[in-house]
């Protein structure tokens, strides 16, 4: 059996922690930028306040129903995260972390121990209520894509206290009746929107389909999810994340850059970011893309876009060498007269990092630049975010995302320190 523990709007609830005077008010959390909607505590929700609205549109209801804002503050978000995460691994060895809110426990071999596994789902509420103050959702079930129906329910029906149990076959498909398609996993909407068109509005509906039907349209992965839904097979807990095989930073400007140093200056930061992040999983990139982009919403402002990819001549997780090939194709692909909303880089191509093949043209990356970057990341880890750094990531605060509304971070910076009074 397979227990999915999800937190209930987890921004919102990690900001609760520590101001409980929020506590039955409607909050809303915002992107990287202050441009939408990325969170919203269920008393937002009854206002129709939608995921992704844009900020601008607010103004009334805010004032009318004193909507609580605040800019998303991820340095927190993710220490609670971890502290969920360590509780989880207190009651249960093998799981499994698949977000920042999200994780599963594989029960296997705990029958003995946890003989009522409502119960145990329970006691994993309570112990995380008073050790962390998150409330979660809790889903049990044989195949980790019922999880999510049974986290849904968990979360709908206040009767079952947060605690929703699918084991029987007749149970489970009388869930899967009522289970809206666009609330399964990996159903996006523009699938959603197909089997709307074809008269599948829920999850039941789906599993009926043609096995040939579903491949055609959905993929070989969208059969396999519809496989699990009919209880055939199951997807094993995977207890360390598979490393990703691409790795993206692209946050937007706080105020629109229209000059080549300031565009520099914000690439060089999201590059370094991508360079911990790939040593960090242990791989080594073959391929840098960086692209540019004015604000699509700007009708009145002349408008460009355009990406550019460059393959190293060996793979490489050495900032500088990142560094040197991405600055090459930003200055390619730049053009003066544009005020640009964002620059963003790729790294892709993954290869482990020790993989070298020395060709007749090209020598291998230097080691000295790869130990130069990892004593950084050591340095920065312990002592703050750049403070090791890179002359070339400048100290311009003008393209930095814009965070208005941002919360304190309680739990990691002395400075910042919640104090009881």
């Amino acid at each position: 059996m397979i227990i999915l523990v999800d937190v209930d709007s987890f921004y919102v609830s990690a900001e609760r922690i520590f101001r409980p005077d929020l506590e039955g008010k409607p909050v809303v959390v915002l992107s990287a930028n202050d441009g939408n909607i990325i969170a919203r505590s269920k008393e937002a929700k009854k206002l129709k306040i939608r995921m992704g609205q844009p900020t601008f549109e607010l103004g009334g209801v805010v004032k009318q129903h004193k909507v609580e804002i605040i800019s998303t503050n991820f340095t927190p978000y993710g220490d609670v995260s971890g502290r969920l995460m360590r509780i989880l691994n207190q009651f249960i060895e093998k799981i499994e972390i698949y977000s920042i809110d999200e994780a599963f426990l594989d029960v296997t071999g705990y029958e003995r121990i946890y003989t009522d596994l409502v119960a145990f789902g329970h006691q994993i509420r309570k112990t995380i209520k008073q050790w962390v103050g998150l409330p979660v959702s809790i889903g049990i079930v044989p195949k980790e894509t019922l999880a999510k129906v049974a986290s849904w329910y968990a979360k709908k029906q206040p009767n079952y206290n947060g605690v929703f149990e699918l084991r029987e076959a007749d149970r489970i498909q009388q869930a899967l009746a009522d289970f809206p398609c666009l609330e399964v996993w990996d159903i996006g909407h523009q699938y959603n929107q197909l089997l709307k068109k074809n008269g599948i509005e829920t999850a039941y509906a789906l599993t009926q389909c043609h096995d040939v039907w579903i491949q055609k349209h959905m993929t070989i992965e969208g059969l396999r999810l519809v496989d699990e839904l009919r209880g055939n097979t199951r997807r094993p807990v995977q207890q360390y994340p598979a490393p990703k095989k691409s790795i993206l930073t692209s946050p937007c400007f706080g105020t629109p850059v229209d000059d080549l140093k300031t565009l520099q200056e914000g690439l060089n930061t999201h590059v370094v970011r991508c360079g911990e992040k790939l040593r960090r999983q242990q791989s080594a990139a073959c391929l840098v893309t960086v692209y540019l982009q004015t604000n699509p919403f700007r009708a009145d402002q002349p408008q460009y876009f355009n990406s550019q990819a460059t393959a190293l001549p060996h793979p490489s997780s050495a900032t500088p060498e990142l560094l040197q090939y991405a600055i090459g194709v930003l200055n390619a692909i730049y053009k003066p007269g544009y005020k640009l909303k964002r620059v963003g880089v790729m790294l892709s191509g993954f290869v482990p990092h020790d993989y070298q093949k020395p060709t007749l043209f090209n020598d291998v990356s230097d080691p000295r630049l790869r130990a130069v970057s990892q004593t950084a990341d050591k340095l920065n880890a312990k002592y703050g975010r750049d403070k090791i750094r890179f002359a070339s990531q400048g100290y311009s605060v003008h393209w930095k995302p814009r965070s208005k509304f941002l919360s304190r971070r309680y739990t990691t910076r002395w400075s910042e320190i919640l104090r009881a009074q």
